[in-house]
């Protein structure tokens, strides 16, 4: 899937560890995250829903580690 369109909810894989739940970016700032998940929930190439108060949510295709 293209980054910044969004789809429709899907099946969610529970429970998600995230390295940090709450952050806050500026002007040209960037944040790597990381997702521990059990690979045994999925079905599909992962896809992380992004969004803020101030930006529309779009969905990522993520990364995925073996």
């Amino acid at each position: 899937m293209p980054t910044g369109l969004s789809r429709p909810a899907t099946t969610k894989v529970l429970p998600i560890v995230w390295s940090d739940n709450d952050i806050t970016l500026w002007p040209g700032e960037s944040e790597t995250l990381t997702a521990t998940y059990s690979p045994s929930q999925l079905r599909a190439t992962p896809v992380v829903s992004l969004y803020g108060w101030n930006d529309r949510r779009f969905d990522v295709s993520a990364a995925r580690e073996s």
